[in-house]
């Protein structure tokens, strides 16, 4: 037997399994477990993208971005084929592209069904009436019916045993040697190039970018700081009240209070801004009486940007005894609370930013002291920080699921081109070497194709039984690729005789001998 040669023979059945295979994984509909669903366009509301009677795949997604075009549910009409144009909280708002205005139904993520992989025009409404599922199903099972039943159809001769891999045999035994051995090559090239220009089919018709939106983050950042000069500077290790220490209203009239602004990207880096400021002190009580002194206020055109004012004791006094003899009610202390109010306007990630900052320090006034309130939580009160997001609305690359690995669109084109052009190189390769292989010796060819099973003898067995005369050496080549045939060869180059017995029937052929050349030799005084 020869091995190699069994195995080379059903390469192209089994190539066009794993084809059908393949195209099983690519386009199985959801119905039957796979990420495919099968949509046909009934209306205008996506013209000019699509129009009624296209077919549309879409595929199961695991996020769905702003700009993509996607199929929901809708609770009453069923399907629906739209564009995403905005968020609202875990619900999507769509619109048509023909349309003027937002559906009315906002779904949610289990509502979406897919996003668009491709569209076939005018297709859907010639496959209306074969909507179900199980359409594609049974093209399946015709296609491995088709492919079994032609193997075993090619194979299947009266009274005998169909053999494995020679189905592909009729139709082309008449071919030379080696073009019948390169058959098998050319098959699975055929099957490779139809896969990948499948693949570029699908890649080319998809734009190789598509809408998304990215967050560009960044940060306002802020320091508070405190200062009161004090009439007996040996209370404090400066001689004076700095920020956190407590301010003695014996030893000091008020404070000065300072802030530095800071606006950052993502990584930290300061970006340039300008806007206004204005800072306030509050004074407020637990009944929740409040009244308001501005300290100071103005524009900056860079960052980081710092800002002083000047809080009065007297001030603050007055005001609380306006108020308690008014009222007649006292209270033991009272709340004063900074707050810097920056209004600002920047650029980040070449979007326009307008963003407020307002934090508030709070500190606790008695008749003694001023001092800072207990903290709450974990941020430090001194320095607070405030982030924000812009999103920005741009292009990314477009991926698409082929159909288990997922890679960018220009990737499967390259893949597909790349790939027909080295299956064109192998064809040539494979073109070049039958060319050659079509002028070599027809014994050696023969014998490279049989293998083992050729076996050079010294004396033929006798013919019994039913003989049969081949006429040429392909005849040889035809009966020795059946299934456990032995060939057998006796005699020498330029005459040689093949055997082979199959089925009770012996098979022979002898080479025409060729004719020795004439002696050119002369005897002695012969004249020439």
């Amino acid at each position: 037997m020869q091995p190699s040669r069994r195995l080379i023979t059903p390469v192209g059945s089994i190539s066009l399994l794993l084809l059908v295979l393949g195209g099983w994984l690519m386009f199985a509909p959801v119905q039957l477990g796979g990420r495919t669903s099968y949509v046909i366009v009934t209306g205008n509301s996506m013209e000019p993208r699509l129009y009624a009677g296209d077919l549309v795949l879409v595929r199961e997604a695991s996020t769905y971005h702003i700009g993509e075009i996607v199929t929901y549910r809708h609770p009453d009409i069923g399907k629906v084929i739209h564009r995403i144009t905005g968020r609202d909280d875990e619900r999507y708002l769509f619109r048509g592209d023909h349309n003027d205005f937002t559906d009315p139904y906002h779904p949610e993520q289990a509502d979406l069904q897919g996003r668009l992989w491709f569209s076939i025009p005018a297709v859907g409404g010639w496959l209306s009436h074969l909507r179900s599922p199980f359409f594609v199903a049974g093209l399946a099972v015709a296609a491995f019916a088709v492919v079994g039943g032609t193997t075993a159809a090619n194979n299947q001769k009266k009274g005998q045993k169909v053999h494995q891999g020679a189905g592909w045999r009729p139709w082309r035994s008449s071919m030379p040697t080696f073009s019948r051995q390169s058959q098998d090559a050319f098959t699975v090239l055929g099957v490779a190039a139809l896969a990948l220009a499948v693949i570029a089919v699908v890649a080319f018709r998809a734009p190789p970018l598509r809408p998304a939106t990215h967050d560009i983050a960044y940060q306002q950042s802020g320091r508070f700081d405190y200062q009161a000069a004090a009439s007996n500077g040996a209370v404090y290790d400066s001689g004076a009240a700095t920020t956190g220490e407590p301010v003695y209203r014996r030893l000091s009239d008020g404070l000065v209070v300072g802030f530095t602004y800071g606006l950052s990207d993502k990584a930290g880096t300061a970006l340039p801004a300008s806007g206004s400021y204005q800072l306030i002190a509050r004074i407020s009580a637990a009944n929740g009486w409040k009244r308001s002194i501005e300290l100071g206020g103005g524009t900056f055109s860079a960052v980081p940007f710092t800002f002083a004012g000047a809080l009065s004791f007297a001030e603050l006094q007055g005001l609380i005894d306006s108020l308690e003899s008014q009222t007649g009610v006292s209270n033991p202390s009272y709340t004063v609370t900074l707050i810097p109010r920056i209004e600002t306007r920047s650029e980040v990630g070449g979007l326009a930013l307008e963003a407020s900052f307002a934090p508030e320090l709070a500190l606790t006034l008695d008749p003694l002291e001023l001092r800072m309130a207990p903290p709450s939580g974990g941020n430090d009160p001194l320095v607070p920080l405030k982030g924000g997001v812009l999103t920005a609305a741009g292009l990314e690359p477009n991926t698409k699921a082929l159909p288990l690995v997922e890679l960018p669109v220009t990737t499967w084109r390259w893949l597909a081109v790349g790939g027909l052009g080295l299956l064109l190189a192998a064809a040539g390769v494979i073109v070049f070497c039958s060319g050659r292989m079509a002028g070599a010796d027809p014994r050696s060819a023969l014998a490279a194709q049989l293998g083992d099973s050729l076996i050079s003898v010294s004396r033929l067995p006798r013919a019994d039984g039913a003989s049969v005369e081949l006429s040429s050496l392909a005849d040889v080549e035809k009966i020795a690729s059946r299934e456990g045939s032995v060939t057998l060869r006796e005699g020498e180059p330029g005459s040689q005789t093949y055997f082979i017995r199959l089925g009770g029937i012996t098979y022979r052929f002898q080479e025409p001998r060729e004719a020795k050349p004439q002696s050119t030799s002369r005897r002695p005084g012969e004249a020439a």
